[in-house]
C-alpha cells in the first residue's frame, strides 16, 4: 500500500532527495523509482516507453530521469505482479489463473514479461479473500 510520504524518506535514505521547484517538474532516478515500485530498474525503463507507464520530461532515445509524480501516481494506480503475489500470498505461478477466476486481467504487461494490475481491483479481491 502506498504511504504519503515514503517516496521522500526513501529518497532521503540513498541520498536522492530531489531539487527545489515545482513537485510536478521533480525527477528521480530509475534506480530509485525501482527502490519505490518494489522493482528492477530495467523495468522501471521499460514503465517510460509506454503511454500508460511513467513519465519523463521526454521521450524517444534520449530517456529522461522519470517524474516524481508520475512514479507516485502510478503506485497508487497500479501494482506489479511481485506486490500482488505479496498481497495476496500467491505464487508468481498462481497469479494469472487465480486472478482469472476472479474475472481480473492485466491492465498490461511490459516487455521483460512483468504483468501490471489495476490496484482497486487487487483491493476488491483481497477484500473478498480476506472474509
Amino acid at each position: 500500500m502506498v504511504v504519503p510520504g515514503e517516496l521522500e524518506a526513501l529518497l532521503s535514505a540513498k541520498c536522492l532527495a530531489p531539487a527545489e521547484g515545482d513537485a510536478g517538474d521533480q525527477t528521480i532516478s530509475t534506480l530509485a523509482a525501482a527502490d519505490y515500485l518494489n522493482t528492477k530498474e530495467v523495468t522501471v525503463i521499460h514503465l517510460m516507453q509506454l503511454k500508460e507507464g511513467l513519465k519523463s520530461r521526454s521521450r524517444g532515445k534520449n530517456r529522461r530521469p522519470p517524474l516524481r509524480v508520475s512514479v507516485e501516481d502510478f503506485s497508487s494506480k497500479y501494482m506489479l505482479g511481485g506486490e500482488v503475489c505479496a498481497a495476496l500470498c500467491l505464487a508468481p505461478r498462481q497469479l494469472i489463473g487465480k486472478l482469472a477466476e476472479h474475472r481480473i486481467i492485466p491492465a498490461f504487461r511490459i516487455e521483460d514479461a512483468t504483468t501490471v494490475w489495476r490496484r482497486k481491483e487487487i483491493d476488491r479481491v483481497r477484500k473478498r479473500t480476506e472474509r
